[in-house]
Formats: C-alpha cells, structure tokens, sequence
C-alpha cells in the first residue's frame, strides 16, 4: 500500500457554513428561515470564513514539517546555476596599439549579466584561424593536372595539395564544429596574427615587448564542438587531452623579423590553469608570446618566395589586404598521433563570462548576542566560494570568519558561519557549536557573487559590449548552462536518493542517482557498469566504473540522442568529486548499432494506407527507442539485450489498422555500407541482432509495404560507402582552385 498524503483542508467556507445551516433545526427548531442579511446567518458566515482560514493555516503545517526535515537532514535547495560562455575582446579604436589589461570580475551587460572570471591581457591584433583544407571531390578531380605541374615547379615526387581556408567567419562559432584533424592536410589549426590595420604591423610587434609591463601573454579561447558523431568509429574512446597538442610560432632569424625557409619553430609554453580541461570544454589557453626579435613571419608572397606555402610553412594568404596585416601565426599540431579535434571556435584575445553579479562591502546587519541568529543576504543562489564574511571585534576591527558545511562539527570557540546558498541565509553557532556574535557587532559581507537561472542561456552575438574603457566585446558562441533553484517538489523527489547516497559513488544506485542529478543537464538514462574499462572493452578489471548516458531526447526517430562533449564533461566533473579515493571512472557516451526494418502487413478495411504505415513506423520506431516511452516497459530498450523480427512483428500487428503481418525483416550496415539480412538460427525463423552489454540499437530505416505476402529483402537501395586517404610522406601545396 502506498504512503497516503493527507489534505487536511479539504471543506471550503461555503460547505462549513451549509452544515451549520443544516444543524439548525436539531438545535433552535423555532429558527425556521436563515436567510442571508440575518444577523444570524452573518454569524455563520463569520465563523465559517474563520474557520475555514484556520483549517487553510493547518494544511500548512505538513510543508513546514517537510522543511523542517530537510533542513534537519542538512539538505537544503539547490541554487540556481549560472549560465557560462567565452567572449571575445578587442580594442575599440583600430588604431590603439596599446595593450589592454582586463581584471576579473568586470561587468559584462546584457539581457543576463555577466562578468569575466580572471584577468587577461588584449593584444592589439586579430586573430584569424586557417586551415590547409582538403579540395573536395569536385575540386579534386578539377586540380588533377594542376597539382602534377605544381609538383614540377616545387620539385616534389609527391604532393598533398590544399586551399587555404579561414574558419570562424567574423568571428563567429561554428556550432557542428570542424575536424582539425580530418579535414587539415597537416592536421593543424593555423592562427594569423593580423595588426588591426596594414599601417600599424610594426607597432602590432612592438607590443611583445617585455621592456614596460612583461611578457605578453595571450588568451586563447577554444570550445569544442557539441556534435557527436552519428557513425564514430569509437563512441567509447578517450578524450583529446591537451598533451596530445603542441603550440608553436616561427622563430625568426634576424632582428627585422626574417625567417628561414623552411622555418623553424618555437614551442609555446601555457601558463596558468588550462581552464579548456584538456579540450573537453569550452576555456581559456594562456601562451607566453616571445620578444618582437624572436616574433618569426614566413615568406607569404610566392614572387619573393617560391614555396611560400609548402609543406611545413603557414598557409599561403593570396588576399593582399589580409597578408599586409600578417605578424606571425601561431600553430596547434598534434605532438605525436592525430587524434580527433573537432572545434566550434578558436581565437585569441578572449576571455571567460559567467553569469554573476558581485557585491561588495555591505552591512548585514547588528547582533543581538543570541545563539542561532540569522542574517538575510542581499541576493539568494551565492557562490559560496566567493563569499568573503567579516563580524565585528570588541576593539571595533572586522575579523573575517569562516564558511563551514555544518555548524554541528564547529567547536566553542571556532569563528564559522553556515550558507543556505538557495536562501541566501547566514547561520551562526550558539556558543557550544560555533562562536555566537556578541551583542552590537555588526555583520558586514566583504565580497559575494550571486545569480544564475536558464535566463542565462543566450545565443551567439547577444553579448555585445563590456564594462571596460578602450574594449569592445563580441560572443561567438551561444552561453550554456543556466538552471533554475531547486524547487521544494524537487528537493522532495531528490530525498529518498540522498539519503541512499549520502553524497558519495560507491554502489550502482550511487553512480546512477548522482548522475540523474547533474545540474545544468537533461538525463534520460544512466547504466553504470562496475568493473568495465571503455577504452579496451575490457571486463572484470578491479577498480573500474563506467557510466553510460543518454540525453533527453527532442524527437522520437533517428538518430537517436547522444551525450555531447559538455553533457559528458559535467557528469564527469559531478561524479569524479564523490567517487572513492582509487575508483577509476569513466564517463562514455552510446556505442549504437544501426539496423533497418521492412515489413509486410495486411490492413484492416476502412483504415487510410498511409495512416497505417506511419503508424506502423512508429511503433517500431518507439520499440527500439533507448529512453522513455521506448521498448517494451517504456524505460528505453534494454542495454546489450538483441532485437529480434519476431518480437518487432509483435510491435507491428498491434497497430491499431493492421489486420496482419506477413513477414518482417532485419537488417545490418555491411562493411560497404550497404544493408545486408541479419543471419538467423539454422532451422529457425527468428532474426537476431547480436549486442555487447554496453550496445543498443539504433532503427535508421524503415520500409512498410502493404501489398505483398512476404517483407521485402532490402529497406533501402544498397549504399555505397566512403572512405579516406592520409596524408602520407606528401608534401602540402597551396592551389586556388577557383583561379585554376
């Protein structure tokens, strides 16, 4: 039996008052006609509208017991989560060959507000990144000859030809993202550094100076693509880790700023946290620039140079405005082994926003020296790691006092206080367990952040502007992240886990509760597999956990939902804090099979043929389905578990319209891309579809036919495939294939 839940107020001023009419007779028999304007009946009245307001107050009391409970269990609210992004800076007046020097925590105004995590120096340049893109294959096949004279004149045996593409047009992000890796010739992203205008190249140098105020050190701002590939060879792979990269610029060989052919290269050495964790996520890169002596610039213009371009050098810029810019490049090549990188912005000059507001220097108010006092912030949802606290000394100084989880675990004489971070509350201790504020000492905040919400969410270009003299702003991706404070209901549903878990991953249940929890996120489905290492789909490894997720999905059909760099990033950052000391852990997204279905059915007379067959669709559709309503109890289709046609025939003949179903085939994706009949028991009609204990399927086709005895033998006409080819030894040339 189910706990009921009790209404305590359940009768209304009207039905109170009704049953005291109706007891008029059983009490003064002679009062015959209450009509309303009776000095009696107004007596009724009263008292039913008053009662009716105490019992509106009693109904209260189970709400009040329920945060009286979660406050006892050290369980309060959730803040609201701020919303993050990157933005990039420049110098208002093109002209201003100054650096720019930026502070954390400056205003960032818009239709949330923001402001920037950590100080940055602005270089006066662009940065504009290229890439030795891959002709396509119309290009290809129209450079064949081109790149056999080009060959020649380069004297070269073999050659890997290329078209110097920019990414990132005015600055703005590309959300798919583009492949480093795959789609560069030399698998490098290439970075101009441009001067603002062609006259000012010389003053652009100049501002590596370390002469007046250090080493320039420039923010590089990366953020990965979102995407997930549909078809990735290796779903379960490990991420990119910034090890695998190497930042590098041409060194010069002469003071004026002369560099060898083929030139040679400095490696660039990061400083500060590389706050992109390895480019799983969007952040910051911080170089350390070389003196202007050192600030190389290859040959651009092929007349002074005839293998500008070739092989190792930047890529060749034909734009003569863009190449009279030209102050050096900086490259990001892999150290080793090409291992994928898909971003969806790269530049220079950035910084990171988050969506807080800081306070400082407020008065909370005077204590009045009792135990358990209170004090009400300006703001609810603070950060608490920003929150700076400072009482009153006897001798009139401020002392700063510190933040602690539970007052419970304070000594006598520990000056802490408690954050309700939701509520934006103080709590102070009560002289046994915590310090108690004596009497007249004032309370004042010396710094705090608060705010976040989905508000915070914005689309690219919404940021415009920055609260600093000399600086305009431009917001090249959308931000990400904001969420709302935890609601009471909420809290309520998030109860029986927490008190499972006690925040901590230790067992299966921990793993998948924490991560149903993630903040800022949409989770349809978690499977944790203890003792399983992704990478090398090795089982019964001591000590190992994975974690598996599925997104909430937006559309019920292929392709089905899968976890984005951010998604799995978060997770991630969740469960790595609570796991134990030891666990190793991993975070992987979906590894799907694709299959196809085509299927015979009869109909019913009087039901429409197309209704029917999207139906028909549908319901296979929603069979196979990874997340809720899908597969046969509506939590998704079961992990490692294989579909079979029988059981999908089942699906089909219970479409409302079908009157039968003469035969349902499987299929899989050939090595050629083509569909090819799922194999069956030797004897048996059943198809199956063979999955690992992490697999699930994925339904891509369907084909539902109505006028013939037996399913068809192909959902789609065979496909053809594609392929690949690798650099090599080739050496890359520059073409133009529009003037070729």
């Amino acid at each position: 039996m189910p706990i009921p839940y009790y209404n305590l107020h359940d009768r209304s001023a009207e039905d109170l008052a009704a049953e005291m009419i109706a007891q008029i007779p059983a009490h003064t028999p002679d009062w015959r006609n209450p009509r309303p304007g009776d000095p009696g009946r107004a007596l009724i009245d009263l008292f039913a509208w008053m009662g009716d307001r105490l019992l509106y107050r009693v109904n209260l009391l189970p709400e009040r017991q329920r945060l009286a409970f979660l406050r006892l269990l050290g369980m309060p609210l959730l803040p609201a989560v701020p919303a993050a992004g990157l933005l990039q800076l420049a110098h208002s007046n093109p002209r201003d060959t100054a650096r720019a020097a930026v502070s954390a925590r400056v205003r960032v105004p818009g239709p949330a507000e923001f402001e920037t995590l950590a100080e940055a120096q602005i270089a006066p340049l662009d940065g504009r990144c290229y890439l030795k893109r891959r002709p396509s294959d119309a290009e290809a096949g129209s450079l064949t000859a081109v790149q056999r004279e080009l060959e020649e004149v380069y004297r070269l045996s073999g050659s890997d030809p290329y078209v110097t593409t920019p990414l990132f047009q005015g600055g703005r992000g590309t959300p798919e993202g583009v492949d480093i890796a795959a789609e560069a010739v030399d698998q490098s992203l290439w970075i101009a550094l441009l001067a603002r205008v062609p006259e000012d190249r010389e003053a652009a140098r100049a501002a590596f100076s370390r002469e007046d105020r250090g080493p320039l050190v420039l923010n590089v701002g990366l953020a990965p693509a979102e995407r997930v590939e549909e078809d990735s060879d290796d779903p379960l792979g490990s991420a990119v880790q910034a090890g695998d990269w190497v930042w590098q610029m041409p060194l010069a060989t002469s003071a004026d700023g002369a560099t060898a052919s083929p030139p040679g290269y400095l490696t660039l050495a990061p400083t500060g946290t590389d706050t992109t964790g390895g480019f799983r996520r969007a952040g910051i890169v911080r170089l350390v620039m070389p003196e202007p002596a050192e600030l190389g610039l290859p040959e651009n213009d092929p007349d002074a140079d005839v293998d500008a371009g070739v092989g190792d050098r930047p890529p060749r810029i034909d734009d003569p405005e863009t190449a009279a810019r030209l102050v050096s490049w900086i490259r990001l090549r892999p150290a080793r082994t090409a291992p994928r990188l898909a971003l969806a912005w790269a530049g220079v000059n950035a910084v990171e926003v988050e969506q807080r507001r800081s306070l400082r220097n407020l008065s909370l108010g005077v204590s009045d020296g009792s135990a358990d006092q209170r004090f009400q912030l300006p703001a609810g949802s603070v950060d608490p790691a920003s929150l700076v606290l400072a009482v009153q000394r006897g001798d009139g100084a401020f002392e700063q006092w510190r933040r602690i989880e539970d007052l419970h675990f304070a000594g006598r004489d520990d000056s802490a206080f408690q954050l309700d971070a939701e509520a934006g509350v103080i709590g102070f201790g009560d002289g046994v367990r915590g310090r108690v504020p004596q009497a007249g000492a004032r309370v004042r905040v010396i710094e705090m952040r608060h705010g976040g919400g989905r508000a915070g969410n914005l689309a690219a270009g919404t940021l415009a502007a920055i609260s600093q003299p000399r600086l305009s702003a431009l917001q090249p991706l959308a931000t990400r992240g904001g969420a709302e404070a935890e609601t009471l209901d909420e809290a309520e549903k998030r109860l029986p886990s927490r008190l499972r878990h006690q925040d901590r991953a230790v067992t299966e249940t921990d793993y998948a509760d924490l991560a149903r929890g993630t903040p800022g996120v949409d989770i349809a489905r978690v499977q944790v597999m203890p003792r399983f290492r992704p990478f090398q789909r090795l089982s019964d490894v001591p000590g190992v956990v994975t974690v598996q997720v599925v997104p909430a999905p937006a559309v019920l059909k292929a392709p089905h939902p899968r976890a984005s760099r951010s998604l799995i990033q978060a997770v991630h950052d969740r469960l790595d804090a609570r796991r134990m000391v030891g666990t190793e852990m991993y975070v992987v997204g979906i590894d799907y099979v694709p299959v196809a279905v085509s299927v015979s059915v009869g109909l019913v007379a009087g039901h429409a043929t197309d209704t029917v067959t999207r139906s028909v669709e549908e319901a296979l559709r929603l069979s196979l389905f990874p997340a809720a309503p899908g597969g046969r109890d509506g939590a998704g289709w079961p992990f490692g578990r294989a579909p079979s046609n029988l059981e999908l025939e089942v699906a089909a003949a219970r479409t409302e319209g079908v009157r039968a179903v003469f035969g349902l085939n499987l299929f899989l994706r050939g090595s050629d891309g083509s569909w090819q009949v799922a194999p069956s028991a030797p004897g048996h009609p059943a198809q199956a579809v063979a999955l690992e204990r992490w697999q699930l399927p994925e339904l891509r086709d369907v084909l539902v036919v109505t006028d013939a005895t037996e399913a068809p033998g192909s959902p789609l006409p065979p496909g053809t495939g594609s392929g690949g080819s690798g650099s090599g030894s080739a050496q890359p040339i520059p073409v133009v294939p529009e003037l070729c």
